[in-house]
């Protein structure tokens, strides 16, 4: 994988995100939201790997991250409105925490504003003023995160066992990409 095939992928999902109805809804939601703290940074933990080679692992992972940087670009709208001043959406400090993280995944990942963490650091910058996205991680990180800081809101969902993902892709250019 390149750093060109990463971004041609991610770029089609985070088209994908953008079109969904649903995604117009959280979107929505999280502007009109009116927490009692005010979230001004992101770590996520369990993104996986955008490396994987195998096409749902990868597809899940590019869609997380598509997620991720849907919320980075919400909440910098929102801090924007509160801010004093004009000017474009103020960036939302954004981290990531993922032992599968190859060398390639965080040189692009910091292209998009992610900074990936090594573990336990992730953990350590969550405080009040955090929003913890856990979508699946391997590691009890609901739980973790109960034991040493409660952050401002978080993000988290529980993968029954069972469950799948459809995956859908297209051919361009002789190169599978997720629909």
């Amino acid at each position: 994988m390149t750093l060109e095939e990463f971004a041609l992928d991610l770029d089609c999902c985070e088209e994908l995100m953008r079109s969904m109805e649903s995604c117009q809804n959280y979107r929505n939601e999280l502007l009109a939201c009116k927490p009692s703290r005010s979230i001004t940074k992101i770590v996520c933990f369990g993104l996986g790997t955008l490396s994987h080679v195998d096409p749902f692992w990868r597809t899940r992972s590019l869609l997380q991250t598509a997620m991720v940087i849907v919320i980075m670009e919400v909440l910098g709208h929102k801090l924007k409105k509160t801010a004093a001043g004009g000017g474009g959406a103020i960036p939302v400090p954004c981290f990531s925490q993922d032992p599968a993280y190859s060398d390639l995944d965080k040189e692009f990942l910091a292209s998009r504003g992610i900074t990936v963490l090594e573990d336990p650091k992730g953990f350590l910058e969550v405080d009040e003023n955090t929003l913890v996205i856990a979508l699946a991680p391997a590691a009890p990180v609901r739980q973790v995160i109960a034991d040493l800081q409660w952050p401002g809101a978080m993000i988290a969902r529980v993968v029954e066992e069972g469950s799948e993902m459809v995956l859908e892709t297209e051919m361009v250019d002789g190169v599978e990409h997720p629909l």
